[in-house]
């Protein structure tokens, strides 16, 4: 599965590993823009497409939950 990482000089990493899995399907879909310039290595770029997604103004780089018990 990572073959094709590794004959590329890419670090094997779980993005890699994501990819890799995703090369025996005819799209790639991602929302990482990193991930998106590393998949056109190896898919046209009309077969990289995004999922919609609603952002919100007040996203502040992490997600405070609270867990409960009950």
């Amino acid at each position: 599965m990572l073959q094709k990482i590794i004959e590329n000089d890419l670090p094997i990493t779980n993005d890699m590993k994501i990819l890799a899995s995703a090369l025996n399907y005819d799209i790639f879909v991602t929302n990482d823009l990193a991930l998106k310039k590393i998949a056109q290595i190896f898919f046209d770029s009309n077969k990289i497409e995004s999922v919609g997604e609603d952002f919100d103004n007040n996203y502040t780089g992490y997600l405070e939950v609270v867990m409960d018990n009950s």
